[in-house]
């Protein structure tokens, strides 16, 4: 406030205005109780940004304020020197996550004759409720969800599981118990790639069983009912293990740093059926990420929940603005995705996808408020999708509708031994595709497109809930919702 008595006394100037800049950079003002005078001296903000700000605050994060002014990451780096948002402590939270699919075309159980709300439960043929709560040093979660199992190569039934876990935290001392299995390494001993060694509930193992671990320090006991064990340690960026069980093994993994920014880790795993090798090369700098993996195995499974044999798989990410660039790719399956923020709010996309029968082609635009347009070719298909974006405000949690509409023509039929096909819809045998809307939470969000039509699909947020509709009786909802305390 002094700083503005001065104003009013001396008037402004050019001078004046950069002291005050080099004021704000040396201390950072709080966006959250800032006025509007002071806001007005942070460089590149507009009297609409201004007014939006003080609208849409308390922000609780950096991430709420750059999606309410809708800032690139270019605008948002030469802001947030300017700014900072306090931290608040808080001693849990609770966190409710997942969604529910009605589809009028589908039963999850065919021979059964419900009525009532019976009848509208079997048409509900995917569900996700994932609920996480968190108090001081204890954490637990619950997740049930609907599963495929399938009874041959072209029949399945839908199951629902149910999995919970806990984990308690001391200062040298952690203790887990619940379903979940390991993940360790890059992928010498599990099948999915991971950026630090630590256990993650995971629940896409098939056929994980309750579990339990204490970690003291370095060391850590891993057993399942399973009766697989596995005893770790690590001393620095040495890991060793020792697996016992369904298969009895070695495993070893080693993490270094040859020069500034580039990592390597080495990781292998040998026993009396088999041996398994993995090497992964990192390198991070600025907007460039680039992450090279390879598996080899010899033998054997190596661990009961591995399902990848020898693979490799490379992951490039640059960030230049406007420019955003993707690319990955595992095996003969692969993804190249550009984007260029023509301004801001406004963005066009390129997409390219590579899979053993068949190319696909995109272009799309998305204003965050306003127009939407994709053109995608697939094989000898493709469909054309037109939307608008109502957006509420700003913020991630801002309300939102957003009207589809899907025009597609996909009418040949392929031979299942050498076209493509869905593992998760293996009856289906004509030639389709899958159009994505956006994130829906907990349930499959994609929309099936199979033979020639038009689709039409409408979806709004709501302070946390979801709603989607789609032509040809399917309705979706989901919430997304946290509650600090």
């Amino acid at each position: 406030m002094l700083l503005l008595y001065i104003i009013s006394q001396v008037g402004y100037s050019e001078e004046l205005a950069q002291y005050f800049v080099q004021q704000y950079v040396s201390h950072p003002i709080n966006i959250n109780t800032a006025t509007a005078e002071e806001l007005r001296y942070i460089p590149f903000l507009s009297e609409e940004d201004i007014q939006i700000i003080l609208q849409r605050r308390p922000f609780r994060s950096y991430s709420d304020f750059r999606r309410a002014l809708n800032l690139s990451y270019r605008e948002y780096s030469l802001i947030r020197y300017y700014i900072y948002i306090p931290t608040r402590e808080y001693n849990g939270y609770v966190s409710f996550f997942g969604g529910a699919q009605y589809r009028a075309d589908s039963l999850r159980d065919t021979a059964a004759n419900y009525t009532g709300v019976e009848s509208i439960l079997n048409h509900i043929v995917d569900h996700e409720l994932d609920m996480q709560m968190s108090y001081r040093n204890a954490f637990f979660r619950f997740k049930t969800f609907t599963t495929a199992v399938y009874d041959t190569d072209t029949s399945y039934h839908l199951e629902t599981r149910n999995y919970a876990m806990l984990n308690v935290y001391g200062r040298d001392v952690v203790f887990r118990m619940g379903h979940y299995g390991p993940r360790a390494g890059y992928g010498a001993l599990t099948y999915r790639p991971r950026y630090y060694f630590m256990y993650h509930p995971n629940y896409l193992f098939p056929g994980f069983t309750p579990s339990a671990e204490v970690k003291y320090k370095n060391a850590g006991l891993f057993v399942d009912t399973a009766r697989n064990v596995f005893l770790h340690g690590n001393y620095r960026n040495l890991y060793l293990g020792f697996v016992h069980g369904y298969y009895d093994a070695i495993w070893g993994m080693v993490e270094f740093q040859p020069i500034r920014k580039f990592f390597i880790t080495l990781e292998g795993v040998a026993g009396s059926r088999g041996q398994g090798f993995n090497y992964s090369l990192q390198y991070k700098n600025r907007g460039i990420f680039i992450f090279w993996t390879q598996s080899i195995f010899r033998g054997e499974k190596v661990w009961q929940y591995s399902t990848w044999a020898d693979s490799t798989f490379l992951y490039i990410s640059a960030a230049f603005y406007p420019f955003f660039v993707r690319f990955a790719i595992r095996g003969e399956k692969g993804t190249i995705t550009t984007e260029y923020e023509l301004f801001r709010g406004t963005r066009i996309y390129f997409r390219h996808y590579r899979h053993p029968f068949f190319r696909s082609y995109s272009i799309a635009i998305s204003q965050s408020r306003g127009l939407y347009a994709q053109v995608e070719k697939v094989r000898e298909g493709g469909y054309i999708t037109l939307g608008y974006n109502f957006t509420l405000g700003g913020r991630y949690r801002n309300p939102y509708v957003r009207l589809r509409l899907y025009i597609y023509d996909f009418g040949r039929v392929i031979d299942p031994e050498t076209g493509y096909y869905d593992p998760e819809y293996r009856e289906f045998r004509k030639y389709g595709w899958s159009a994505y809307e956006g994130f829906f939470p907990g349930v499959d969000s994609r929309i099936r497109l199979k033979g020639r039509g038009i689709k039409a699909s409408v979806s709004v947020r709501w302070r946390g809930w979801f709603f989607r509709w789609v032509d040809g009786g399917r309705l979706e909802v989901g919430v997304d919702k946290e509650v600090f305390f």
